[in-house]
């Protein structure tokens, strides 16, 4: 009696797991669960404190390496200014990075009425584009929003402005050497928990500092140029929009990339 009463269970349980077809129906991945090993505790907790170390120990001749770019660029656009090698402190560790001295200027008529049209063909956009396009939508009025509200303000009280280029510039730099040494430590949060091999958590958190190292002096380079054509007025925008959160869009699009990677429980 015991015996069929347990094969009555098994049957059961096979059938609810099996569809009007007959076929067995896979666990939903959001039911599942993944065995914390030693291994990937390891991986959790020592590998972003090996990347931060090799960082902090060759932050150094990464600044020397951007600013080998920075006076190439600076002398190849003819670019009015000049990138020096300054001494600062990170977590505690003195190091040499590049440091930025551009001229501040405050935006002129010209300046001001052309971002103006630029707003105009922005918020026009928004009317023009296709409903397919929504995302842009957002993307636009935002820009717009932002532009519009630094229009006004130098309109209205420009000499009360008190952010200089070089200033943006040089925090902007030093945001991305800080956003290196974090992003092992989001790796290890948010991708090293799963069951990925170790070759592809390192080389994930690999690809992002080489891509931060590589993209952020040309994104330096690009905003000198709009700071000096345009003025300080663009200086909002490109703090919101093209600032430290693009760097952190584009390694959230490398950690989504990782994510379709076959897994080891596959």
């Amino acid at each position: 009696m015991i015996d069929r009463t347990q094969e009555s269970y098994k049957d059961l349980e096979l059938l609810s797991k099996q569809g009007v077809l007959g076929k067995v129906i896979p666990e939903h991945r959001a039911l599942l669960r993944s065995s914390f090993s030693s291994l990937k505790w390891l991986t959790i907790a020592f590998f972003p404190i090996l990347f931060d170390y090799i960082i902090v120990k060759s932050v150094s001749f990464v600044g020397q390496f951007w600013l080998m770019l920075f006076n190439f660029w600076f002398e190849k656009i003819e670019i009015p200014g000049k990138v020096m090698l300054v001494t600062t402190k990170l977590a505690g560790f003195e190091i040499e990075l590049p440091a930025f001295f551009v001229h501040s200027s405050a935006p002129d008529a010209t300046n001001w009425w052309l971002l103006v049209l630029i707003v105009a063909g922005l918020v026009s956009l928004i009317y023009i584009l296709p409903k397919r396009f929504l995302p842009l939508f957002y993307i636009f009025g935002f820009i717009s929003l932002v532009l519009l509200s630094s229009l006004i303000y130098f309109a209205v009280m420009p000499a009360r402005f008190s952010y200089t280029a070089s200033g943006y510039l040089d925090n902007l730099l030093m945001s991305g050497v800080w956003l290196l040494l974090i992003m092992p430590w989001v790796h290890g949060l948010i991708y090293y928990i799963f069951d990925f091999s170790v070759q592809k958590k390192i080389f994930l958190t690999v690809t992002t500092l080489i891509f931060i190292v590589v993209a952020l002096p040309f994104q330096l380079i690009t905003q000198t140029i709009l700071l000096l054509k345009f003025s300080v007025i663009i200086l909002p925008v490109l703090y919101v929009f093209f600032g430290l959160f693009l760097l952190i869009i584009c390694c959230l699009s490398l950690y989504g990339w990782a994510m379709s990677w076959e897994r080891n429980a596959q």
